[in-house]
């Protein structure tokens, strides 16, 4: 079983109907949109609407879930042939990006790196954030823009439903940014 996590605040999701073979968990912070979805405070961005979603199905997660952005095509204009084409992760690939051109395996250096204070794009202190938040953060930091992903039930899992309990409640606009730097390190501890 597949979903299809998507985090909207005011975008057209009409793109959804182009997509085959996966469930549908839309999180909506906008306006309504007259379909079936979940609302939301406009908290977070959507880092808040994915560890929102985790926390509420952690024990009935998918096989694999993949997260997007209500407008997934700025940063993976390829997104509903890569949905649609994706059959299964293998043991190899735990977390798969969504980027331009396909979903990258973090050896293809299709990816941002940043300092552990994300510079050059931005200045957060990512190292401070992980240790609040029990995540160990390398002094270089690789990451896709947009935070956008697909993930395996048993990668999520490996931390608590408490671990994203308490990340969830430190999650606001800021803090946002900080996550689409730091999912992989989040599922995938170093």
């Amino acid at each position: 079983m597949k979903t299809l996590v998507v985090a909207r605040y005011n975008e057209d999701i009409g793109w959804l109907k182009n997509i085959t073979g996966w469930s549908f968990a839309v999180y909506n912070k906008g306006p309504n949109i007259g379909v079936t979805c979940t609302s939301l405070s406009n908290v977070g961005r959507e880092a808040n609407t994915y560890l929102t979603h985790i926390v509420n199905n952690y024990d009935n997660l998918s096989d694999y879930t993949a997260f997007v952005q209500g407008d997934p095509f700025p940063h993976a204009p390829n997104i509903i042939e890569e949905l649609n084409e994706f059959l299964y992760c293998s043991e190899s690939s735990e977390f798969l990006w969504f980027k331009k051109g396909g979903h990258e395996d973090l050896d293809n250096k299709n990816y941002f790196i940043c300092d552990a204070l994300a510079r050059p794009h931005a200045y957060y202190d990512l190292k401070l954030f992980g240790k609040m938040n029990n995540i160990i953060v390398p002094d270089l930091v690789c990451f896709a823009p947009g935070a956008q992903f697909i993930v395996k039930k048993q990668t999520i899992q490996r931390r608590s439903k408490e671990f994203y309990f308490n990340l969830l409640r430190n999650i606001g606009n800021n803090e946002a940014y900080i996550m689409e730097r730091l999912w992989k390190y989040v599922f995938l501890p170093i």
